[in-house]
């Protein structure tokens, strides 16, 4: 398993979903 690979991955998904959900982007930054 490539933890670079993951991560680039959840960034992305975390972008998407971002966009979707801004409270989650705001879960995430508080974090």
């Amino acid at each position: 398993m490539d933890l670079l690979v993951l991560g680039k991955m959840d960034k992305k998904k975390l972008l998407s979903f971002s966009k979707i959900s801004p409270e989650i982007r705001n879960f995430g930054r508080r974090e």
